[in-house]
């Protein structure tokens, strides 16, 4: 077997610079010397010396190398930072001294030190000099020099690793050792810990100093100055026999919620401690189907013409349809504050912008029409309930199912109403595990509703957004996939989604290139234009999980109130009078349901789960229905009692008429003794039973109406002879004295039975 030799070529296209940069780290001791004879002395100093070089590195570096050597030889700055949690080390192409991070939504101040550049010039020390007296709050923090041998490989020249960490290394094979947690680098601040707590990213800029990996610029090469580093298939086989494989990236999860959580308010910088509050829809989701679907059946859900969206009173008959209570998106009362009464101001409710205005969470008081000015995303929205309007009635689940039923093709717009489609026909008749898993499919590759629309004030979407901005299916799949991979019924935070989905290479793609990003703004086109994919991707995916996913069952959510805790609040421009971006910047955890698992592929079969019902009403035969232990009533058993028996006080009482009020509005009467049955804590009476007996009877007695004429005759005695024709009256009805109707679909047969017995049909039936 040849030896190894380090390829000549690498350290060729090197500057001067960093080949002595490199001996320098090495601890070679050399010194002045032509670029050619360096490249000789590198070449067989690193054939050599490799595997001890490799076994001086730092973890991070070490695992930087191995995801390089065991992928493709690139390794993606950002995959790495969220499969490890620490920033990838940087690769100069020359000497370059300054880093320069500005995360996106913040603007750099000072000087621009990101260029890249040789050797500093005496000016430049004095401005870097001056910089540091500026600005002395970015300055690099030092870190604790550790004991080294001279002539070591990994000396401490690189500052972004713990030096303990390499001296521990040292003393075991590298192809032996297990790669070590990362330590926290030391220009991490509690002010950019704090900020992963609620999103977890980086909103505030920093400007740090480093040392350049000059070490990890020898295994890679650039075809060009700005291409990025590749490393050579010779190095990736070498390097897979001296390092491990990278360990898989494991998503954290939890088995329960906590009841709080401590989140930063971002407009006023504070520490907030908010409820989370859980939704499970796997349980009620097939009932709450067929509610939803009989209640459109009806034609009582409204929506609009142009945009499709519910109106109010659209948006009031499938609120009435829910099995479930609506989603708690108002902030959470203060200790002791009635939560039926309007909150006094603070801190948490009250806000103030530029101007010192105060801005009220809670009241709001503007007509429809200036919510959908103001806070509407864009003119096109202007009818009908936009999601982002107003901050006082939130919407919520009742929206999203006129949303998902659309996009499901379950039902359809017709004229100012919702209508069933023949599939939505064949769901409400009885819906199934497969009709979800159809419904999901249908929800992925949807390309009519955007869930960017649903951001208050965000405009240019049917501008030059639609010539930039990526398919909506491009989107939505990142996450599908992502919740493919998450485990069954574990709590997972919505910040360690985001970066599960970026570790598993699941990158959202929302725009082709900058200019569709640029072309979305606030306010104005000229000053409030955005910067930033991954904000535009953060909406897109909360929406998409909460509103899409979470009414059909796929996942249960925790949340909380949206208010004040977006990061991007105190950055963007034109959103100081916005307290949230979307209804769903509160969403805090999502858990993979058993059903969804189904619904994405991930299992084959589907068991619904056994609920265990508390027995806690009785039934009493003067048709009162009295709950025995009030505390143990479920919120969605009070409101479905109410939906068909008429409350009084803390009893319901059941009568043929709420019964047909139930009806009338799509329930079905099995649903009712059904329910009784599961809760009741003895039989039903006979006399509850006959009420809906007779009740069901009387609803079904009449059928549905056909289209008529009602045909005037004068003569008396003219009608009776057409009434009783052998032929005639097979196609008509005699109506008092001088009336005959004829059914819609009967007026070709009733105009040939008129002119057999010598009369002229009226034009109507010719």
């Amino acid at each position: 077997m040849a030896p190894f030799t380090f390829p000549r070529d690498l350290l060729q296209q090197q500057t001067a610079d960093i080949l002595k940069k490199v001996a320098s780290q090495l601890k070679v001791g050399l010194g002045p010397m032509p670029k050619a004879q360096l490249v000789d002395f590198l070449t067989d100093y690193l054939s050599e010396k490799l595997p001890e070089l490799v076994q001086g590195l730092t973890t991070k570096e070490r695992l930087f190398l191995a995801e390089a050597a065991y992928g493709n030889g690139y390794v993606d700055p950002e995959i790495f930072q969220a499969k490890y949690g620490r920033r990838a080390p940087t690769l100069p192409t020359s000497v370059s001294r300054w880093e320069k991070e500005v995360p996106v939504g913040k603007t750099s101040e000072g000087p621009d030190f990101h260029s890249i550049f040789s050797d500093p010039e005496p000016w430049e020390e004095e401005l870097d000099r001056f910089h540091y007296e500026i600005f002395p709050f970015r300055r690099r923090r030092k870190t604790p020099k550790t004991s080294q041998e001279p002539g070591s490989i990994g000396s401490d020249q690189n500052p972004s690793e713990e030096k303990s960490e390499v001296v521990e290394q040292e003393s075991a094979p590298a192809a032996a050792s297990s790669y070590q947690p990362l330590e926290k680098e030391p220009d991490e601040t509690d002010v950019i810990a704090r900020q992963r707590v609620n999103y977890g990213k980086e909103t505030y800029e920093r400007i740090t100093y480093r040392g350049p990996n000059y070490l990890l610029t020898l295994f890679f090469e650039r075809p060009s100055r700005y291409a990025s580093p590749v490393m050579p298939a010779v190095l990736r086989d070498k390097l897979r026999k001296l390092l491990l494989k990278p360990p898989t990236f494991e998503c954290p999860t939890r088995s329960e919620l906590p009841s709080h959580q401590t989140m930063t308010l971002e407009v006023l910088d504070s520490k907030v401690d908010v409820d989370i509050r859980v939704f499970t829809g796997e349980p009620q989701v097939f009932a709450e189907i067929s509610r939803v679907l009989a209640v459109i059946r009806t034609g009582k859900v409204k929506v609009s013409p142009a945009t499709g969206r519910p109106t109010p009173a659209g948006l009031k008959a499938l609120a009435s349809a829910l099995v479930l209570p609506e989603w708690n998106l108002a902030p959470s009362p203060e200790p002791g504050q009635d939560p039926e009464k309007k909150q006094p101001r603070s801190d948490l409710s009250t806000l103030r912008g530029p101007g010192g205005h105060a801005i009220d969470l809670h009241d709001i008081d503007a007509d429809e029409s200036e919510r959908s000015s103001t806070n509407g995303a864009s003119n096109e929205e202007a009818e009908g309930v936009d999601a982002s309007e107003g901050n006082k009635n939130l919407p919520g689940r009742a929206y999203a199912w006129s949303i998902v039923v659309q996009q499901a093709q379950w039902a359809k717009p017709k004229g100012s109403m919702l209508v069933l489609t023949k599939l939505g026909e064949a769901v409400a008749a009885g819906p199934t595990p497969e009709h979800l898993r159809q419904a999901l499919r249908a929800l992925e590759l949807d390309q009519d509703w955007d869930e960017l629309t649903q951001v208050q004030g965000l405009r240019g979407l049917k501008g030059k957004g639609q010539r930039w901005l990526r398919p909506l299916s491009e989107r939505r799949g990142p996450v599908v996939q992502t919740l493919r991979e998450l485990p069954i019924g574990k709590w997972v935070s919505i910040a360690d989604f985001e970066r599960f989905m970026l570790a598993s290479e699941h990158r959202m793609a929302v725009a082709e290139d900058d200019r569709g990003v640029m072309s979305l703004y606030f306010g104005s086109a000229d000053y409030g234009y955005l910067t930033d994919e991954e904000t535009l991707g953060r909406w897109i995916l909360r929406v998409f999980l909460m509103q899409r996913l979470a009414p059909l069952g796929v996942i249960d959510i925790g949340y909380t109130n949206p208010h004040g805790l977006d990061p991007e609040l105190d950055s963007l421009w034109g959103t100081d009078d916005h307290d949230f971006f979307t209804p769903c910047d509160g969403l805090l955890y999502v858990r993979l349901t058993n059903l969804g698992a189904y619904c994405l592929g991930k299992t084959d079969t589907y068991e619904a789960p056994v609920v265990e019902r508390p027995r806690y009403l009785r039934v009493l035969p003067n048709l009162e229905i009295v709950p025995t232990k009030l505390a143990t009533a479920p919120l969605e058993d009070a409101l479905f009692l109410d939906r068909f028996a008429k409350r009084q006080g803390s009893t319901w009482i059941i009568s043929p008429a709420s019964v047909l009020a139930f009806l009338e509005e799509g329930g079905k009467l099995e649903e009712i003794p059904r329910f009784l049955e599961q809760r009741a804590d003895q039989a039903l009476p006979d006399t509850v039973r006959q009420l809906l007996t007779d009740t069901g009877r009387r609803a079904t007695v009449l059928g549905e109406p056909e289209a008529a004429l009602l045909i005037p005759v004068n003569d008396t005695h003219v009608a009776h002879l057409i009434a009783h024709d052998p032929k005639a009256r097979e196609v008509c009805r005699l109506a008092g004295d001088r009336h005959l109707v004829v059914l819609e679909k009967n007026r070709r047969g009733f105009a040939a039975a008129l002119r057999r017995l010598g009369f002229l049909p009226p034009p109507a039936l010719r």
